[in-house]
C-alpha cells in the first residue's frame, strides 16, 4: 500500500481540497487523529508546567477567531492577508555537486545541531504506481539550506551520517512519510527527529496546524504553496529556480518554527536505538 493512500481515500469520502493538503502536511488522516490525541493528551498531563512557561515567555500576538477555549484553524483569506514568509533567497540556497561539498556541509550540521529537513518526491498520480522518491532532500540551517537531488548513490554513506545520526536533529513537517520513503527506497532511518505537527498541539488549535498554517499562527507570516510547484517533477536533473526556493523554505521554515516555539526538545535518546521522534514534551516516542 501506499504512503499516500490516505490522501486518495479522503478524496474519495469528499473531502476539501485544503483538507486533503492539512493531512499532506502532517502525514496522516482524519482519522488517525483520535489515536494522536490520545498520545498527546498523556504528554500534556505530564507538561502542563512547561507549556505555561513556554506561554508566558511568548511574545504578544493576537490569536485567530476561536470558541469554546479552543483557537480555530486561521482561513485561506487570514493567512493571505499575512505578510509574506521572510525565507531564504536563491543565493543563500546550495545545490550539493561533490562530496567535498556535501563534507563541509555536515560539519556546519553538526555544529547548529538542529536542522530543518524536508524531501520532495515526484508526483504519482496513481495507487498502483509505487512512489519511487525522495528526488530531492533538503535540509536547512539558520541562515542556509542544502539542495541534494538523487540518484544518491555518490553520497550514500556521507547521508547516512546525517539522516541516521543521534546528534543531528531534524525538524519538519508530515516526517512519517519522509521517513517511509527514505528506508523503503534507500534503506535510510531516519533517527532523532522532531515532527512539529505533534508540538503544535500543544498551541490548541481545534484542527490540525499543517506548515503553512503553522507559519501563519507561530511567526504571522504567509509561506505561498502553488500547485504548480509543490506538484512540479522534482526529478527533473536541474530544478527550476522556483522549485530550489520552495524546497528551502520548507525546511527553513520548519526550523524557524522549531526555534519561534522555544525549541522544544529533550536530548534524551530512547534505549532501544530505534528511530526516534520527539513530540510537544521532554519525552522522546519510539515508532515502530
Amino acid at each position: 500500500m501506499s504512503d499516500w493512500d490516505f490522501l486518495h481515500d479522503m478524496h474519495d469520502r469528499g473531502y476539501s481540497a485544503d483538507a486533503i493538503a492539512d493531512a499532506a502536511a502532517c502525514g496522516y488522516a482524519p482519522w488517525h487523529a483520535a489515536y494522536i490525541e490520545k498520545q498527546l493528551r498523556e504528554i500534556a498531563v505530564a507538561e502542563r508546567s512547561r507549556r505555561a512557561n513556554y506561554v508566558e515567555k511568548q511574545p504578544t500576538r493576537q490569536p485567530f477567531a476561536g470558541s469554546s477555549g479552543k483557537k480555530e484553524h486561521p482561513s485561506k483569506e487570514e493567512v493571505d492577508a499575512l505578510p509574506p514568509f521572510d525565507g531564504l533567497s536563491l543565493d543563500r540556497i546550495f545545490v550539493i555537486k561533490t562530496l567535498a561539498q556535501l563534507t563541509a556541509a555536515i560539519e556546519l550540521m553538526h555544529a547548529e545541531r538542529f536542522v530543518g529537513f524536508d524531501t520532495e518526491s515526484k508526483p504519482s498520480w496513481s495507487k498502483e504506481h509505487t512512489r519511487k522518491g525522495p528526488h530531492v532532500i533538503q535540509f536547512a540551517l539558520s541562515d542556509r539550506a542544502y539542495i541534494i537531488q538523487a540518484p544518491f548513490s555518490t553520497f550514500a554513506e556521507p547521508l547516512r551520517s546525517i539522516i541516521e545520526s543521534e546528534h543531528i536533529v531534524k525538524i519538519g513537517f508530515g516526517l512519517n512519510s519522509d521517513r517511509s520513503l527514505l528506508f523503503r527506497n534507500f534503506g535510510l532511518r531516519l533517527k532523532t527527529f522532531v515532527e512539529m505537527s505533534s508540538v503544535l498541539r500543544t498551541l490548541q488549535y481545534k484542527q490540525r496546524l499543517g506548515a503553512k498554517a503553522a507559519i501563519a499562527v507561530v511567526l504571522g507570516k504567509n509561506l505561498p504553496k502553488t500547485k504548480s510547484v509543490t506538484t512540479s517533477n522534482w526529478a527533473l536533473p536541474k530544478l527550476s529556480a522556483r522549485q530550489l526556493t520552495y524546497a528551502a523554505n520548507d525546511a527553513f521554515a520548519a526550523l524557524r518554527v522549531f526555534r519561534e516555539m522555544g525549541s522544544p526538545y529533550s536530548p534524551e535518546i530512547h534505549p532501544s536505538g530505534g528511530q526516534v521522534t520527539q513530540s510537544a514534551s521532554s519525552t522522546l516516542k519510539v515508532r515502530n
